[in-house]
């Protein structure tokens, strides 16, 4: 009897303790508590066809790629759990139906940025936007010239890249990314083997971006 009377001040005791222990459970698993460190990632990345148009004396001159796909990586440190910045790099491949062109296209991607996270109830998703500065090159191997001869070209781009995109960590240190990022910038300057870099005058050649990895935070 004396017994049976004394479980409900046992487990009116015990309440504080499991409340504890669930709280220090979830903050094991809080990645905000670990965002606030290094990051590293690996990802997929997947670009639009883009278009890019010649003008003055490149009037005429048209680059189209199709859609491309590639990898990228990316590097970080959060200086606070909602602050974190972050350079990435991004290579994929295309094709063109330019007749100019007699070999494929690789779109390299440079970013230099700041994200800001959000945090929600369920502390396993993490949102975030971001804003990045950086540039953009294409290159080609064979660009055949108004004289018939194949060169090595590279086309290149200065950006400012808005974005976005949401983490789902699965562990403490783990967690998977999904991104979209748009480069907004006009090709301004052609290198091409044999002629030398001169300024380009283009319009178009805005490109997006969608990438898919898996981000490791190292920090304890």
């Amino acid at each position: 009897m004396r017994s049976s009377l004394l479980i409900p001040f046992v487990l009116a005791a015990s309440l504080p303790a499991r409340a504890a222990y669930a709280q220090a459970e979830e903050l094991l698993y809080d990645p905000y508590a670990n965002i606030q460190g290094f990051l590293v990632g690996l990802r997929g990345a997947f670009v639009p066809g883009t278009t890019a148009s010649g003008e003055r004396q490149f009037e005429g001159t048209e680059v189209e790629t199709t859609w491309g796909s590639g990898f990228g990586v990316q590097v970080g440190y959060g200086y606070s759990p909602h602050l974190l910045f972050f350079a990435s790099v991004d290579r994929t491949a295309h094709e063109s139906d330019n007749a100019q062109i007699a070999s494929g296209i690789t779109l390299y991607h440079f970013d230099f940025g700041a994200r800001y996270h959000f945090r929600l109830t369920d502390y396993r998703y993490v949102p975030y936007v971001s804003l990045g500065f950086g540039g953009k090159q294409l290159f080609t191997r064979q660009f055949i010239d108004s004289g018939g001869t194949a060169r090595r070209t590279t086309i290149n781009a200065r950006a400012i890249i808005p974005g976005g995109g949401m983490q789902v960590f699965f562990s403490e240190n783990f967690a998977v990314e999904g991104n979209l990022a748009v480069s907004i910038g006009s090709f301004r300057r052609i290198s091409i083997d044999g002629v030398g870099r001169q300024r380009l005058y283009s319009n178009g050649g805005v490109t997006s971006r969608i990438t898919l990895g898996v981000n490791w935070y190292p920090s304890d």
